[in-house]
């Protein structure tokens, strides 16, 4: 069933000059890329089609996370709310102006602790605080707005991705505490790389049992958050294919103009959908004008860059091309979250039906046994929940 969805689906900053210990090398040649077996990197898969009502259309997925059985789904102005099996539970939030209502989700946190979600909604410059059933318990108004993304520390205190134009706030801060607004600048705003080093990001904030890390588009080094500071954990290096710096300090007048320089270039740029598991590393990578998918070994110590996956999983042996829907929405201790639109899933089924192809009509039984033969174009997306090994 993976490679049916799968085949539907068919950045740096200067570096850094600190020496520590902690400092770790993923050497990545963009030029040597290669086949992966399924079958090497999934233990397991659950396929969840997310129920469509009018209240729970979602759009396009910006989010996936999974905490107490239950997915919580991120669009541009609200949290949406799944059981296990995707039927649609609640909506988080209401839109509007008013002071416990919503203009934008920046992002979302949920503390399994205290049994608590808070949107981070950067237009308004203000957190909300809720309870599992989406009841407000507090809305804290602050002065840190149109940010990226954000995420809370094991302090109680948190971390913001602004980057925006001010030189009087640093691009990443810690903030002790909302409604003070005391913080402390980590990174600090840059002249040149601020105006145009946040690109599309599928997350900046990554966090489970092996660490809470922050990246972000343009910048090589992967860095690791502590209770209240930051220090480099990975460094991703392209060797001599490597973002030059006369290319990534050059003059430009906005980010699109940026990405067009580095597209016409031979150079690898724009480190993507970072997640670190128990044995692999996996992350995104612009490189001759597509996405590529690199697996990093952690017991090897060896990068591979894929050009195509291999089905020997469900033991159809298609071919599946490294792109950016295959880098992670979302993410939890054990397994990554993507997401098929469901005009893809509409579109691969037409092509089964019109093909001989004996792999092909075997991907329409499988598809047709879990139901999803039957989706619309717009109904809501389906879930791919992956347990990597």
């Amino acid at each position: 069933m993976l490679f049916a969805l799968l085949v539907i689906m068919g950045c740096k900053q200067k570096k850094q000059s600190v020496s520590t210990d902690n400092l770790q090398t993923i050497n990545v040649d963009p030029r040597q890329n290669s086949k992966i077996k399924l079958s090497n990197i999934i233990d397991d898969i659950n396929i969840v089609p997310l129920q469509t009502s009018d209240s729970s259309l979602l759009g396009e997925i910006l989010g996936i996370k999974k905490v107490g059985g239950k997915f919580y789904i991120k669009s541009s102005k609200n949290v949406y709310v799944f059981d296990s099996k995707g039927k649609f539970e609640r909506k988080l939030g209401k839109n509007g102006k008013g002071p416990n209502e919503i203009l934008a989700v920046t992002n979302f946190y949920i503390d399994d602790k205290n049994n608590t979600i808070e949107i981070y909604d950067g237009v308004k410059s203000q957190n909300i605080l809720y309870d599992l059933k989406g009841n407000v318990i507090q809305s804290i108004k602050h002065k840190f707005r149109y940010g990226y993304d954000f995420i809370k520390s094991s302090k109680e205190g948190y971390f913001f991705y602004l980057g925006f134009d001010s030189d009087e706030i640093g691009e990443l801060i810690y903030v002790r505490n909302l409604e003070n607004k005391e913080h402390v600048d980590l990174l600090p705003y840059n002249e040149t790389l601020s105006k145009y080093i946040h690109f599309g990001d599928l997350v900046n904030f990554v966090q489970n049992k092996y660490g809470t890390y922050f990246t972000r588009s343009f910048s090589n080094v992967i860095y690791q958050l502590g209770e209240d500071n930051i220090f480099p954990k990975y460094n991703i290096d392209f060797g001599s294919r490597d973002l030059p710096d006369k290319i990534l300090y050059g003059n430009y007048g906005d980010v699109r103009e940026f990405m067009m320089t580095c597209l016409k270039t031979n150079y690898a740029f724009r480190i993507i959908g970072f997640y670190e598991m128990k044995n692999f590393i996996i992350f995104g990578f612009h490189y001759k004008k597509k996405i590529w998918n690199a697996l990093y070994d952690k017991n090897s110590k060896k990068c591979s860059v894929v050009s195509y996956y291999v089905d020997d999983y469900f033991g159809t042996g298609k071919e599946i091309e490294s792109s950016f829907d295959l880098l992670p929405k979302g993410f939890n201790n054990t397994k990554v979250f993507l997401s098929v639109d469901a005009y893809k899933i509409q579109e691969f089924i037409l092509a089964c039906k019109k093909s001989d192809d004996i792999m092909m009509q075997k991907a329409f039984e499988v598809i047709k046994d879990k139901g999803l033969d039957t989706i619309k174009e717009a109904d809501n997306p389906v879930i791919l929940e992956i347990k990597l090994k």
